[in-house]
C-alpha cells in the first residue's frame, strides 16, 4: 500500500478546499497533558494527547480506501516525521530556562470514533527536570498558526499525585485566532503554567 502522506499535504488540502477562508481559517487541536516523573520525583518528559477538529480528521482520511491499523499506522508514522521537523510544535522551560527535549519515538495514532482522530505522545525531556519550587510553562503554537492547540481548563493537565499538594496549574490566554485584525500567526494561542513555588 502506498504511503499516505496525508498531514504534510494538510495545508495544501486545506487551502485549496477553502480559499475564502483565506488565513482567516483555523482548526482546533484538543490537548491534554500529564507529567511523568521518575524515581526522585524529577519530571521526565510530558504525555500529551492530542484530538484533531472532526472537519480536519475527515481531509486527513479522505484518501483512505480502507481504514484500518496499516493505515493508521502510516498516516502517524507521516505526522511524526512532519512534526519532528517542526519541533512538534512545543516548546517547556522552567523558571524561564528552555528544556532540552528528545525526538518524540512513543506515539500512537487513534481513531476512538470515526469523526476524530486522537495523537497520543511522549515528550522525553533531555535529562530529568525537578520543577519543586519551580514554574514549568508548556508553550504550544503551529508555526503556520493554522492549528489553534489548547487545553480546554486547567484539569486538562494531569499532574502525579507527587505534585498535585505543591503545584497548581494556570492557563493564560495569549491571544484571540478569531480576532483576524490582531492573531499572530505561529504565536501561541495559551500558556500552561505549572507553579510549584
Amino acid at each position: 500500500m502506498k504511503r499516505i502522506a496525508l498531514y504534510a499535504a494538510l495545508l495544501t488540502a486545506l487551502w485549496g478546499a477553502m480559499p475564502a477562508y483565506a488565513d482567516g481559517f483555523h482548526y482546533d487541536i484538543d490537548v491534554t497533558s500529564e507529567l511523568e516523573l521518575d524515581n526522585e520525583g524529577k519530571v521526565m518528559g510530558v504525555r500529551q494527547v492530542w484530538d484533531y477538529a472532526p472537519e480536519i480528521t475527515n481531509i486527513m482520511l479522505e484518501s483512505m480506501d480502507v481504514i484500518s491499523d496499516q493505515s493508521l499506522d502510516e498516516l502517524g508514522l507521516d505526522m511524526m516525521k512532519d512534526l519532528k521537523k517542526l519541533g512538534y510544535f512545543v516548546d517547556f522551560r522552567v523558571d524561564g530556562a528552555d528544556i532540552n527535549h528528545s525526538e518524540v519515538e512513543d506515539y500512537d495514532i487513534l481513531l476512538p470514533s470515526e469523526k476524530q482522530l486522537e495523537l497520543q505522545m511522549f515528550h522525553p525531556f533531555a535529562e530529568p527536570v525537578d520543577i519543586k519550587g519551580k514554574r514549568l510553562v508548556i508553550d504550544m503554537a503551529d508555526p503556520d498558526g493554522t492549528g489553534i492547540l489548547r487545553h480546554a481548563s486547567a484539569a486538562s493537565v494531569n499532574l502525579p499525585d507527587a505534585l498535585k499538594s505543591q503545584c497548581r496549574v494556570s492557563l493564560e490566554k495569549k491571544q484571540d485566532p478569531n480576532n483576524a485584525a490582531t492573531y499572530v500567526h505561529g504565536d501561541p494561542v495559551q500558556l500552561v503554567t505549572i507553579d510549584c513555588t
